[in-house]
């Protein structure tokens, strides 16, 4: 069988029985007793009062007390001998560790991590090997062994003192396996600077750890998470868990079922819940008892605090965890820069409480969502069009022509977004997308036709002009199919059109403006950059206007 290190030696862990713990039965600085004797009074004294209200304490079932005094707190190890010899069939069990909410003792404060910077190399905290030594050899001399470690934080946060403490606490811990206690502050949601230091970056076990004081915490959505992760929650309320609360609770205002009533084909819960003269008030809720461990019976406002307050009409969670959304529109901007920038602006003036989290979601996040795929999709797209092109011409010159007509055709859409006052939006992306489809398609036509007339022996000049007088109808109706489709989902304000209408705006102004370059900027170039040596068709096929 386990045993466990007691005050008076090694016992089974089978005979702990009913167990208290609380880092303020044994707290005494002795270098006050020392120097200020007369705020301490006769020690003899003082032991006879500590061993009389111990008795009495095993008098009611309490076998053993889980006592975290440790340095800082001022830990006699003598004293807490001398008493447990006195109370045999009360076993203490003893903690070694540092306690402290921001800076360390200040012997520590010269000595390891601290001379790290001087030292030019990490030096070892000297805390360890301390703690390491209460627990494998004895605390001072005495040879009383501590069983436990012990460290604290509270509502100041993860402070540099505290910080260094609990890592000592954790390779003292990983060291020699011995169980760890923190005292927390759970209004101040502590026990997640804990997860965080203890866990995440130093490796130990949760379930190793036990969260002192949860018990003063009425947040039962972060006591939950902490309970999740695996930390056991020590809840200083008679050894009584949350769950025990809750579902008492439930059971005498709200009813749980108990069983099932079958009427036929029928089922019916069968809820009981007490009479309402004792759940008519918050009086009558506070006095409802509930069994604690020890066979005594608790009442609510004993463990509790009760009270009437407003609150939200219905929480939401998400990810094991409450979450309340705040919404807002964007008007008259567009929503990435207007979003970043509340992002700026809250990131700077905003500090969230410890444990809180801010997240920007909705269309925000799509729209990025969105532009993360665009990003990927446009380049291949392109990559695709010129593929296609030069198995078409057998020429790279050819199809970069009708790449840079495609290069031209978002400029009707930018104009047209910047006419119509429209912000760029996903589905202005798409219709970009569309516009370089129909761009290409014109680019090929063109081209296309002016290689055969000059397959057919035009000059250059010639075939280009003549290409784009004979080209304008086709092109013309190509264009105005689609502009003329597009025009009122463009002008629409109705229910729904923020969502088509830049698609359509895009469209339309880049095909009227694309119809102008097509006809006069793409057989310029076309000029420009012809030569003897291009490749032309095979075969001169008749061209027909």
């Amino acid at each position: 069988m386990a045993t466990v290190e007691t005050v008076l030696g090694p016992v089974d862990t089978a005979d702990l029985g009913p167990t208290y713990m609380h880092e303020h039965v044994f707290v005494l600085n002795p270098d006050v007793q020392q120097n200020y004797p007369a705020e301490w009074g006769s020690e003899d004294d003082r032991v006879a009062d500590a061993v009389t209200k111990l008795k009495a304490l095993a008098a009611q079932g309490i076998r053993s007390i889980a006592d975290p005094t440790v340095v800082g707190l001022g830990r006699y190890i003598p004293r807490i001998k001398r008493i447990a010899e006195q109370v045999p069939e009360l076993n203490i069990v003893a903690a070694t560790g540092c306690y402290t909410y921001d800076q360390i003792p200040f012997f520590f404060y010269y000595r390891g991590p601290a001379l790290s910077a001087a030292a030019g190399f990490d030096v070892p905290d000297p805390m360890v090997d301390m703690f390491v030594t209460d627990i494998t050899e004895g605390i001072g001399g005495t040879g009383v062994k501590a069983a436990f470690l012990k460290c604290a934080i509270d509502h100041q946060g993860m402070t540099d003192g505290v910080a260094r403490v609990m890592r000592a606490v954790a390779r003292a811990h990983r060291q020699t396996g011995a169980p760890i206690t923190v005292h927390t502050h759970p209004g101040s949601r502590t026990g997640l600077a804990v997860k965080t230091l203890l866990c995440d970056e130093e490796g130990v076990d949760p379930t190793r750890v036990v969260l002192g004081h949860s018990g003063d915490s009425g947040d039962v959505d972060h006591l939950s998470a902490l309970a999740d992760q695996g930390f056991i929650l020590g809840m200083d309320r008679f050894g009584i868990n949350v769950s025990d609360i809750q579902d008492a609770i439930q059971t005498a205002v709200g009813g749980n079922p108990v069983s099932q009533l079958l009427i036929g084909e029928q089922r019916f819960d069968m809820v009981p819940r007490y009479q309402e003269q004792f759940r008519r008030s918050v009086e009558d809720i506070a006095n409802i008892r509930i069994l604690a461990p020890s066979g005594e019976r608790v009442s609510l406002r004993e463990v509790t605090d009760i009270k009437v307050e407003d609150g939200a009409s219905m929480i939401n969670r998400e990810g094991n965890q409450r979450y309340i959304a705040l919404k807002y529109s964007v008007r008259g901007r567009d929503l990435g820069s207007t979003v970043e920038e509340a992002m700026l602006k809250v990131n700077r003036e905003v500090k969230l409480p410890q444990g809180y989290t801010l997240d920007w979601a909705g269309e925000y996040e799509s729209q990025k969502r969105a532009n993360r795929r665009l990003s990927i999709v446009i380049p291949i797209t392109l990559l695709v069009i010129t593929l296609v092109l030069y198995s078409m011409f057998h020429s790279f010159k050819w199809g970069a022509l009708v790449l840079l007509n495609l290069g031209m055709a978002p400029l009707g859409g930018l104009l047209a977004l910047w006419i119509t006052g429209t912000h760029f939006s996903v589905s202005s992306g798409v219709g970009f997308l569309a516009l370089f489809g129909v761009a290409v398609q014109t680019g090929v036509i063109m081209v296309e036709y002016i290689n055969q007339l000059r397959a057919r022996g035009q000059n250059v000049h010639d075939a280009a002009m003549h290409g784009a007088m004979r080209r304008l109808r086709p092109i013309l109706m190509t264009m105005l199919v689609a502009t003329l489709g597009l025009l009122p989902a463009a002008t629409s304000h109705g229910i729904g059109s923020d969502s088509q209408r830049p698609f359509a705006i895009v469209i339309v102004g880049g095909l009227l403006t694309g119809l102008c370059l097509s006809l006069v900027l793409l057989p310029t170039f076309y000029t420009w950059v012809a030569g003897p040596n291009d490749v032309l068709p095979e075969e001169a096929e008749e061209a027909t206007e």
